[in-house]
């Protein structure tokens, strides 16, 4: 079951959305997943906020804690796309 995480424009001052979209991608979504402490500017942003709390809402559901990294930890990349030796797996990451 899909669900959707609501904001509305008028519920949120635009500048905020904006100060996001500049973000890095993989700095966001660390700080999304809770694998690095987002600095307070971000922190502080509502729109980030309401995205963060979706995000470890569906985290949690589908994932349980102790299959996960420790908060503030890195995660383990599953797969390297790029290697392709006797040791790796021919499809996926199993």
């Amino acid at each position: 079951m899909m669900t959707t995480l609501r904001i509305t424009m008028s519920s949120v001052p635009q500048e905020h959305l904006v100060e996001l979209r500049f973000k890095e991608n993989p700095d966001l979504w660390k700080w999304l997943t809770g694998q690095e402490q987002p600095p307070e500017t971000v922190n502080s942003n509502p729109v980030f906020s309401a995205v963060r709390d979706k995000v470890m809402g569906n985290l949690n559901s589908h994932a349980s804690p102790e299959t996960r990294a420790a908060p503030g930890k890195p995660w383990v990349r599953g797969w390297d796309d790029y290697k392709k030796g006797r040791d790796s797996p021919k499809y996926g990451n199993q």
